[in-house]
């Protein structure tokens, strides 16, 4: 992912920090929701033979919290390049 936003930022000319900041927020905020999404994860749901859905469910939540605050984070930083 970072090789395409570097090539991406640099023919648009834009500084490419803020890009590359919002690649590691989102890929945080996803990891949360699933088993598969991070090792401790799948550690935790492989030892305690949790189903997948059963495990995604309340994981979700804090996902749709961290969301937003994802979101408006990398907006401040990207605005100020246009």
């Amino acid at each position: 992912m970072t090789p395409l936003v570097l090539d991406l930022v640099s023919r648009l000319k834009r500084d490419p920090i803020p890009y590359l900041l919002a690649i590691p927020l989102a890929s945080n905020v996803g990891s949360v929701a699933t088993i598969t999404g991070n090792p401790q994860n799948m550690i935790i749901g492989g030892l305690s033979h949790i189903p997948y859905g059963t495990f995604a469910a309340p994981c979700g939540q804090w996902r749709r919290l961290a969301s937003p605050s994802r979101f408006c984070s990398s907006r401040s930083f990207i605005v100020g390049n246009f």
